[in-house]
């Protein structure tokens, strides 16, 4: 074995194949040891080796389980986009229909109430308008009446004084 090509014994298929590393070259190779054969920091590193490799695992499979759940809600929310039926097209358009009675109801009522409180105010007004001629119509009625006293209360009174003067 003092050459670079070692011989492995005749009929081996590895015959003029092998040969010696030495050197630097030998620094690109890790030396194998045979299982069960490991010193203690050996083994440490085998078993911090062995923890990541678990971990690395653990968690690619928990990425797994993650993409699973995502892909089932995103098939669920697809099966939820399905387009309505006709009962649900009729059904949301009754309902947009009343939801727009309704609205137009209280709108239309609250329109009508304002305009009745502004018709209210004018009425009110004209009354108030009203009111006042007449109480001054009274007055000056009420001095008429008693004008018009005196005056038929004179005349009685003259009658009787010319037809009996006694």
């Amino acid at each position: 074995m003092s050459s670079s090509n070692a011989s492995f014994g005749e009929g081996n298929p590895l015959k003029g194949t092998a040969r010696l590393i030495e050197g630097e070259e030998s620094s690109r190779f890790q030396a194998w040891t045979p299982p069960g054969v490991l010193t203690p920091e050996a083994e440490e590193v085998q078993l911090q080796q062995e923890a990541v490799a678990e971990q690395s695992r653990q968690e690619a499979e928990a990425q797994q389980q993650q993409r699973e759940v995502e892909e089932i809600a995103t098939l669920e929310a697809i099966d939820a986009l399905q387009p309505p039926t006709a009962e649900e097209i009729e059904q949301l358009q009754q309902q947009a229909w009343q939801e727009g009675f309704d609205q137009g109801k209280e709108e239309g009522t609250a329109a009508g109430a304002e305009e009745v409180r502004g018709q209210i105010a004018q009425i009110e007004e004209i009354v108030r308008a009203l009111e006042q001629p007449l109480a001054t119509i009274d007055d000056e009625v009420g001095e008429y009446v008693i004008a018009l006293a005196v005056a038929v209360a004179r005349q009685v009174i003259r009658r009787e004084l010319h037809s009996d003067p006694d």
